[in-house]
């Protein structure tokens, strides 16, 4: 899950406006509509200083700013704005530099470079690493080169904390392992030598692993460009997932770009080296060794800088390239899958049900379908519905367990909060999860938990099925009410509107909403049936009625009104008209 920074959720529209804006935008950029400090992040991150420029006050962006390890905002004039569409209003010639440095003492991190016959494009590599400002040493291996990379190396050894050390070729994984081994930092970052560390890169993900001596691994998100023309490609989050749920997603897919992860150096000793035989998949690899290690999260800002192009990939005795599709897909299983067998060997006698799954898809995208059927056997049914989706794509027949419970999820939580909330509570319901904040779960990062999503303005209407439904809302993963017996419990109301309105008139607890997330008014309606709760609970029956009216009228076919009208006619001493209105509500849970 990623690191609670009390922004709210971005949509890829609005991140692949930040692509282009970090693109073209000069060094100084004034800040022209309201920000909660993702903006003004962003641009520090990005080697530019943001300036306030709107009549909004800044306070929650510079508490941004100072939680994760940024400057403040600067106080120079603009030389272009940013207004709400994330768009700058003015043409001006692109910029960027080094941002201040941070407080003493601060843990050495090692920029690990390793490079062969990339003369053309490691000179990139090396200044992005250069423009850091947080404690560093810059660690470059040459790996036999022969195109005159050794020379160009030569010049800067010893240069601004640079150390260059040659050897004979012999692939990605020795030269990356010799850099593990004389690397001097409390942190690792392994730069590739054609892309590039964003100016904040390390003051970011340094002051996360700092802030969390539980995490081995930081992960930022990815800015991919194109390697001919520099221009924006595509934004490539990191994933963000719950640790239990993240280390079985490690054996379907890079949680993040090697680039954009700070990986702390006791966690890289214990997980190890790189296996040698590992020309292609190495990352994957090694994510899945580190993450039995430590903990794995996600700082959601771009960090890192990758260089989309076709140039050669493998070691100097076999080269192909990318755009060589079959070829690359061959070399890649060819290397990756006796590695991952090992691996799976290795863990399967201590292996969990959720985990023996995991592995099962695992293995079968590693071109291994006879291991992958063989651990799916040794579980029986009947099978969630994440494991029948999972023995599908395996080609596995399997008997479905029918929950008899639903859980409505309405997710207006910061990046990760939906994934804990479905990790703690989503096991045995039928989900049905409303996509309140602009979120790719079904798209770049895999959920686990199959269900219905969609992005609704209202619940009543939507949610089907017999049985008792739960509710949560992922801004307040903690919170776990009693079961509604009937969709017939939400008003007509926005999501989180109804949420709270089925919360007000059952007595249940008030939500904590401590992920942030979306943040509307809440409805007029919603308020007062607090107030009437209230009421309620002060045992002031008259002021709860008078309160309660005008909802009654604008929602009279609601059964949260029926029972609170109930609960203050009973409270008045009037027993004949609170039987009335809880008839009613009886009734309803009868039918339901």
């Amino acid at each position: 899950m990623a690191i609670s920074t009390n922004i709210r959720p971005r949509n890829d529209h609005e991140r692949r406006c930040l692509h282009r804006l970090l693109h073209d935008a000069p060094h100084i950029v004034g800040i022209g509509a309201p920000d909660d400090g993702w903006l003004a992040a962003c641009l520090w991150i990005s080697g530019r200083i943001p300036v306030w420029c709107n009549d909004t006050s800044p306070t929650l962006a510079e508490a941004t700013l100072k939680s994760l390890g940024l400057p403040p905002l600067g106080t120079a004039p603009p030389l272009a704005i940013i207004n709400s569409a994330l768009e700058l209003d003015r043409p001006c010639k692109p910029g960027l530099g080094p941002i201040p440095a941070p407080p003493p003492g601060q843990p050495l991190v090692t920029v690990l470079i390793c490079t062969y016959n990339r003369a053309h494009m490691i000179t990139e590599a090396i200044d992005s690493a250069r423009r850091q400002t947080w404690p560093r040493e810059i660690l470059i291996i040459n790996d036999g080169s022969d195109d005159g990379t050794a020379d160009l190396l030569q010049t800067l050894d010893g240069v601004d904390g640079i150390r260059v050390i040659h050897k004979e070729n012999g692939g990605k994984p020795s030269a990356l392992n010799m850099g593990i081994e004389a690397a001097k930092g409390e942190a690792l970052i392994v730069l590739d030598d054609d892309d590039m560390l964003a100016p904040g890169s390390l003051h970011l993900l340094g002051t996360a692993l700092v802030n969390r001596p539980d995490l081995g691994v930081v992960n930022g998100d990815t800015l991919c460009f194109d390697g001919k023309s520099g221009r924006p490609k595509v934004y490539m989050p990191a994933s963000r997932l719950p640790d239990k749920t993240g280390r079985q997603a490690v054996l379907q897919q890079v949680p993040a770009m090697p680039g954009a992860s700070l990986i702390r150096m006791t966690t890289q000793r214990a997980a190890g080296l790189y296996d040698l035989s590992l020309i292609r998949g190495q990352d994957m690899d090694m994510y899945l060794r580190l993450s039995r290690h430590g903990g794995v999260d996600t700082v959601p800002f771009p960090t890192f800088f990758y260089r989309a192009h076709d140039g050669l990939r493998g070691s100097a005795s076999g080269q192909w390239r990318r755009s060589q599709t079959e070829a690359h897909k061959d070399k890649f299983m060819a290397c990756v899958s006796p590695i991952f067998e090992k691996r799976y060997q290795a863990e399967r006698p201590s292996m969990s049900r959720a985990m023996g799954h995991s592995w099962a898809l695992g293995l079968h995208l590693r071109r291994l379908p006879e291991l992958a059927q063989a651990e799916l056997k040794r579980w029986p049914g009947p099978y969630s519905k994440r494991e029948c989706w999972m023995r599908t794509q395996i080609g596995l027949k399997s008997e479905e367990t029918r929950p008899d419970r639903a859980m409505v999820v309405v997710d207006d939580g910061d990046p990760g909060a939906l994934e804990e909330t479905l990790e703690r509570h989503a096991a045995g319901h039928t989900l049905w999860v409303d996509l309140e904040v602009p979120r790719d779960p079904l798209g770049n990062i895999r959920l686990y938990w199959p269900g219905e999503y969609s992005a609704r303005e209202r619940l009543a209407g939507w949610v089907q099925g017999e049985g008792p439904i739960h509710i949560r809302l992922s801004s307040a993963p903690d919170w776990a009410p009693p079961a509604i017996s009937t969709a017939a419990w939400f008003p007509d109301l926005p999501a989180v509107d109804a949420v709270l309105a089925v919360a007000a008139a059952k007595s249940w607890p008030a939500p904590n909403r401590c992920r942030h997330g979306a943040r509307a008014p809440i409805h007029p309606h919603v308020l007062s049936l607090w107030r009437v709760r209230g009421f309620l609970n002060e045992n002031r029956p008259d002021q709860a009625l008078s309160t309660l009216l005008p909802v009654l009228k604008a929602m009279p076919a609601w059964p949260g009104v029926w029972q609170m009208a109930a609960e203050a006619y009973q409270s008045r001493g009037d027993s004949d008209k609170a039987k009335r209105w809880m008839d009613r509500v009886e009734g309803l849970a009868a039918a339901g």
